[in-house]
């Protein structure tokens, strides 16, 4: 079949910023809400968190002025400060004023460098660097008459790889200085969207092990980014299947429980196979969940038990083993593993509160049904489809 008169979205990518399908009236809320206040942006995994940043710093309200950064690669406090500084540097066209401070900025010794250019901090400077930094911008915001809003994807990877490499002290002077910052009423035209693949939780339960007793994030707006409601769902369908196709657009979406990720994936296996019915869409999916390859990405969700839950890890994979065959509430699951009701409760909490479960009425079950197949294929347990 010719696919060169219709291009879909490749798996995986995000989809172009005009066409973040079924997440616009989700996006006019979130500008909404930044008016008054800072968000915390979570979701599942390949959610599409990355692609709704990517439509908010491309058709921003009039009068706000975005700057994003993807800051999972960074590696320490004065990579963030030079990943920050040079993108307000580059995206707003900042006046001669905060520009020579900057350009000053990046003279010091010694230096660190990125992909953009080369900036010179020490390492007790760099908290120093960013509050002047953000005190400029806010002047710099007042005489533009704007609001600037950061997009910070994958912070809490950036936080949990600092505890993890033994500086969660450092992790925790960054929310610090970032919760004063929102708290300052000096800094009333900045604010920040803050997302990650790995739970704030977790994070903050890292730092509170470490010492630091503090709510860093109790005064911003926290979201969740759901799955695609049958409506949304329905307007990526469509975008993603042929015209001549769209009969399938209601059991593409019900089958991938309104996942885009999975919706996109299962699209481009019909296109490239040719064959267009509900009965693929099964089989499809079932190849996905089972493919040495893994390509909807969800062993991520086994892996990262071990390496961000150490202590726990053991009976988290328990628990999830029992639930995948059915659902029960904390006093049926504490009975099955043997275990008192006191240490099952957190565990379930932790994996709920990370998206892994979800609580109907007082049982727990897996959030995702999609994640459960998998569970069940990828630890030999047999179940039956729900």
């Amino acid at each position: 079949m010719n696919t060169s008169t219709y291009d879909l979205p490749a798996p995986g990518a995000a989809l172009p910023p005009e066409k973040i399908y079924g997440r616009d009236m989700i996006i006019t809320g979130y500008w909404k809400i930044l008016e008054k206040n800072s968000i915390l942006l979570t979701a599942p995994r390949r959610m599409g968190k990355s692609s709704v940043l990517t439509k908010m710093a491309s058709a921003p309200p009039a009068h706000v002025r975005v700057i994003k950064s993807d800051l999972q690669a960074l590696q320490s406090p004065m990579a963030l400060v030079q990943t920050v500084t040079t993108q307000a540097k580059r995206e707003l066209g900042i006046n001669r004023s905060i520009g020579a401070w900057l350009s000053g900025l990046f003279q010091r010794v010694p230096s660190v460098e990125t992909q953009w250019l080369k900036l010179s901090l020490t390492e007790e400077s760099w908290s120093t660097d960013l509050n002047n930094f953000f005190d400029r911008l806010q002047a710099w915001a007042d005489q533009d008459q704007s609001c600037v809003v950061f997009l910070w994807d994958e912070l809490t990877y950036f936080l949990m790889r600092l505890a993890q490499r033994g500086e969660p002290q450092r992790a925790m002077q960054i929310l610090d200085l970032l919760r004063a910052i929102r708290q300052d009423r000096r800094h009333t035209r900045l604010r920040f969207v803050l997302t990650g693949s790995i739970g704030m939780a977790e994070v903050l339960d890292r730092l509170r092990a470490a010492g630091h007793t503090f709510e860093p994030l109790n005064d911003v707006n926290k979201q969740e980014l759901p799955v695609l409601t049958p409506e949304q769902g329905a307007e990526l369908a469509r975008a993603t299947l042929r015209p001549e196709h769209h009969a399938l657009v209601k059991p593409l979406v019900s089958r991938c429980e309104g996942h885009p990720f999975v919706m996109q994936h299962v699209a481009a296996k019909l296109d490239e196979q040719g064959i267009w019915s509900e009965e693929m869409i099964n089989q499809t999916i079932e190849a996905l969940l089972t493919e040495v390859q893994d390509p909807l990405e969800l062993g991520a969700y086994e892996r990262r038990l071990e390496e961000y839950y150490p202590d726990q890890h053991v009976i988290m994979r328990r628990a999830l083993d029992e639930l995948v065959q059915r659902k029960s509430d904390v006093d049926e699951l504490a009975i099955k593993l043997s275990l008192e009701r006191d240490v099952v409760l957190p565990v379930l909490q932790r994996l709920e509160r990370d998206l892994y479960l979800k609580r109907v009425g007082k049982k727990y079950t897996f959030r995702l049904e999609l994640l459960r197949r998998y569970w069940a294929q990828h630890r030999s347990i047999n179940i039956r489809r729900r």
